[in-house]
């Protein structure tokens, strides 16, 4: 039994680390919204072509509003969203902090890096828009210093951090790099913005759901070793 209560504060601790169930809802919103907006966009365009102008001036207006909020959720909302969704989803588990950090929502980047970060998107967005990036590579290219965003985030928070959220650069370097071997991973070029919004987000989504995955079963292992009859003494 003794080894059983050691046991405890390590499977707390992987309990902790991998409540990540707030970070794959809030990548799954990053996946549909812009996925939804692409839509909207191409029925206002069939719809003007059908001559209903006054629709579709009324789904291109709703189109703007829902870019400006867009613009908005990605620069301040997104940290809130997930930190609330956090606590609602596990508000039944109470809770829960890995030694040593911050609950599982997100990395605290340093002052110059977000910056540094948001400057090298930027000034993607111009270059293809000028015709000096081929919309081919702009997955690969956002790689070059996305991954290693994604990899400080993880890394920042040490203890905090789920361990599996690092699959979400490893998967975005390699999708990269197929792309660049010549894999035909692309999506058709009206549709370009989503080579970089449906990777991005889905192997997010996917790491975060591997990692609630894993919280599961080590909540599981911790409800067991302290309903055992040393751990209940304790």
């Amino acid at each position: 039994m003794g080894s059983d209560l050691a046991d405890i504060p390590k499977w707390a601790q992987r309990y902790a680390r991998n409540r990540t169930l707030g970070v794959a809802w809030m990548l799954a919103v990053v996946l549909v919204v812009p996925c939804a907006m692409t839509g909207l966009a191409l029925v206002c365009g069939w719809v003007f072509r059908r001559g209903q102008r006054s629709l579709g001036v009324a789904g291109a207006v709703f189109l703007v509003g829902l870019t400006v909020w867009w613009v908005w959720f990605l620069a301040v909302g997104v940290r809130r969203f997930a930190a609330y969704l956090s606590g609602r989803l596990y508000t039944e588990e109470g809770t829960a902090l890995a030694a040593g950090g911050a609950p599982c929502v997100a990395g605290r980047a340093t002052r110059w890096i977000g910056p540094l970060f948001g400057a090298c998107v930027g000034a993607t967005v111009v270059l293809v828009g000028l015709g000096s990036i081929p919309l081919r590579l702009m997955q690969p290219v956002t790689a070059l210093y996305g991954v290693p965003f994604l990899v400080y985030l993880v890394l920042v928070q040490r203890q905090a951090a789920s361990p599996f959220l690092l699959l979400w650069p490893f998967l975005y370097a390699v999708h990269a790099a197929l792309i660049v071997a010549g894999v035909p991973l692309n999506v058709p070029e009206r549709y370009a913005g989503l080579d970089v919004v449906i990777p991005m987000a889905g192997y997010g989504l996917l790491a975060a759901l591997l990692g609630h995955a894993y919280s599961r079963y080590a909540l599981w292992r911790l409800r067991r070793l302290t309903r055992s009859p040393e751990g209940a003494a304790r």
